[in-house]
């Protein structure tokens, strides 16, 4: 009996360490998603945040054991598990998504390797950098340089510039507020689908989003494309660049943007820094969680907002979860068809309008034929009266004529029987002279 105990005793102690290995090896289910609070964030928003994706398997990172103490129940609950000591390989183990929302404190070196190694590891990898305007009350703009840091190390175009944006058009009550406008740029990438449910977002106090091209000079990826980034959200035509903290107030100057620049301005971008496997770095001006106002809000000074469903459907973006997106992809493929029809019944349309423009052309042509006509026909009239009037005229000279002819030949018999009686006068005449001629011949002979 001793002996047989002691064989399960040796049988357990060899299962358990190979037990233990493939419980290790085994995948979380859900979408690892891990949450930056080792930084000095503040949780506003978080639970929210991580309501919205109950499939994720939520991370909550804080910098040791007695910071746990300063989380919200709501989040203790929420969260699947906690982890300290910041940004490290253990930290970041098994993780598909890292968050890190409006940090307060800068990372240390080792930290930015660990993120670096992390992102360039086998699987999946998504990151999010969410930063803040320049304004003071958060600091002296440390979420910029943080978020830079990391976008520089694991070889992103994206930066976070050191400035505020505000938008005198599209707003919350204060220009600060931005609402900003979900309209992904350019148009044909799998992002641009969350345009589709999304349109406004909640920016409050944001700061500005800019690229560096092939080049590696700053550029505005809304003017000037940057292969493999897309603009999510923008500015209205009416954003604003503003400058609370400059080098002289013991701030850092803006990179790129200028002081009293308009325009549209970026605030959210995406880069899809490899497609196999999926490498995703999102940088935003404002964060998901933490700030003054998170991005997850719904609705914020009477104006409704669709914050929780675009961040939702942002993370999900991320990381390559496209289940949730099939009846929007289908909305597009629908949309895209009563597009093209909307393009061929335009260009019917135009061609019907030329058309229309041919024949009035046409009509107008016409009109003036017949005018022409008219004229003519009008002319013609006239030649009839005028011929009729010469044919009269022609009737009463062939009259004239007659007549003359009948006057002619009246005078012509007149005058024979002129001549007549002439002739007979004449003979009369002479034969008198004879008898006359003759008288005196018989005188002459009597004397």
């Amino acid at each position: 009996m001793a002996r047989r105990l002691a064989l399960v005793a040796l049988a357990l102690l060899l299962i358990a360490p190979l037990a233990a290995v493939g419980a290790s090896a085994a995948r979380i289910p859900g979408i690892v998603i891990l949450v930056d609070m080792s930084h000095g964030q503040n949780p506003g928003g978080l639970a929210d945040l991580m309501k919205l994706v109950p499939e994720a398997y939520w991370i909550v990172l804080v910098a040791s054991p007695g910071d746990e103490e300063n989380l919200p129940k709501a989040v203790l609950k929420l969260a699947d598990e906690i982890r300290y000591g910041g940004f490290t390989p253990d930290t970041l183990a098994g993780v598909d998504m890292v968050i890190i929302g409006q940090p307060t404190l800068l990372p240390d070196p080792a930290e930015i390797q660990a993120l670096v190694q992390w992102f360039n590891g086998k699987g999946i990898r998504a990151i999010w950098v969410a930063a803040d305007s320049d304004y003071p009350a958060q600091g002296s703009e440390t979420s910029q340089q943080f978020a830079n840091q990391v976008l520089e190390a694991i070889g992103s175009k994206l930066r976070l510039d050191y400035v505020s944006v505000e938008d005198e058009e599209s707003y919350a009550g204060r220009t600060y507020r931005v609402i900003g406008i979900v309209d992904p740029v350019p148009k044909d990438r799998p992002s641009a689908l969350l345009a589709y449910v999304a349109s406004k977002v909640l920016f409050h106090g944001p700061g500005a989003v800019y690229a560096l091209d092939a080049n590696g000079n700053p550029v505005n990826p809304i003017e000037t494309p940057v292969d493999n980034v897309c603009v999510i959200v923008r500015t209205s035509e009416a954003g604003k660049i503003v400058e609370h903290q400059t080098t002289e107030g013991g701030g850092i100057s803006g990179v790129f943007y200028q002081v009293g620049q308009t325009g549209m301005f970026p605030l959210l971008a995406i880069e899809r820094v490899s497609i196999e496997p999926l490498k995703t770095v999102i940088a935003s001006g404002e964060s998901p969680y933490s700030g003054y106002q998170a991005m997850v809000t719904w609705e914020y000074k009477g104006i409704p907002l669709d914050g929780p469903n675009f961040v939702k459907y942002l993370i999900y973006m991320a990381v390559g979860y496209f289940a949730p997106f099939k009846s929007l992809m289908e909305l597009k493929a629908v949309d895209e068809k009563v597009k093209s029809i909307d393009e061929a019944l335009a260009g019917a349309q135009s061609a019907i309008d030329s058309l229309k423009g041919t024949l009035n052309t046409v009509s107008g042509k016409v009109d003036s034929l017949s005018s022409t006509v008219d004229q003519l026909s009008s002319k013609v009239s006239q030649l009839e009266g005028d011929l009729n009037t010469v044919k009269s005229d022609l009737g009463t000279v062939k009259s004239d004529v007659d007549k003359l002819k009948t006057d002619v030949s009246a005078a012509s018999d007149a005058a024979n029987k002129a001549s007549g009686k002439a002739g007979n006068a004449l003979a009369v005449g002479v034969l008198a002279l004879i008898i006359a001629l003759g008288a005196v011949g018989l005188a002459f002979t009597r004397k």
